[in-house]
This record gives C-alpha cells, sequence and structure tokens, in this order.
C-alpha cells in the first residue's frame, strides 16, 4: 500500500519505518521538525485514487 501511495501521490518526503527509529534519525529536512499532523495510517478505501 505504501508504494501505491508514493507512485499516486509523489509526496517530496516519504518514510516507511518504526516510528521509533524515525525518531532516532540525525538528520532530517527543517521542514519536517515543525509538524502539524504526523499520519500513519492507509487512506481510507472509500475516497482513495489508490
Amino acid at each position: 500500500m505504501a508504494k501505491i501511495y508514493q507512485k499516486n501521490h509523489s509526496p517530496e518526503y516519504f518514510y516507511r519505518e518504526d516510528i521509533r527509529d524515525f525518531n532516532q534519525r540525525d538528520s532530517l529536512p527543517e521542514e519536517l521538525s515543525d509538524l502539524d499532523i504526523l499520519d500513519g495510517s492507509p487512506p481510507c478505501s472509500a475516497f482513495s485514487m489508490s
């Protein structure tokens, strides 16, 4: 599902990993340090274009 989302939406940044590993990263793009929302769920199938 993650590969389909990535292909359909071409997000600028894409991380597919455990949030604990993500939080341990030493370097992230600056704009990712001030997130308002972090959504880790798949798109709703009723509204998804994938």
